[in-house]
C-alpha cells in the first residue's frame, strides 16, 4: 500500500488530525516527523494511506486543524524510505 505522510507543527493539531480521521473511519498512524522531513525541532507526522490523502486534508481544512505539508513515502528494496513532497 503507497503511504503519505501529513506533517504537523504541534502534538496538539497531530492528535487533532487522527480524531478527525478517524471519526471519519479513516486510519492514520502518529509518529515524529522523520528527521530529514522535520524543519528543526521536534516535529510530529501522521501516517495514512495515500489513496486518503486528499479527504483527510479537505477534512482539515473543513474542520480548521492546521498542517504543514504532505509527502508520499517510498521505500525501495532495501527497506530505506524516501520522500517527496506532494502539492
Amino acid at each position: 500500500m503507497q503511504r503519505c505522510l501529513v506533517t504537523f507543527v504541534s502534538q496538539t493539531a497531530a492528535f487533532r488530525f487522527k480524531r478527525l480521521a478517524e471519526d471519519n473511519g479513516l486510519f492514520v498512524k502518529i509518529i515524529q516527523t522523520p528527521k530529514e522531513l522535520s524543519r528543526g525541532g521536534c516535529s510530529y507526522a501522521a501516517k495514512c494511506a495515500r489513496g486518503d490523502a486528499l479527504k483527510l486534508t479537505s477534512l482539515c481544512r473543513r474542520n480548521g486543524v492546521g498542517y504543514s505539508r504532505i509527502f508520499a513515502e517510498f521505500t525501495d528494496t532495501s527497506g530505506r524510505r524516501s520522500y517527496e513532497e506532494i502539492r
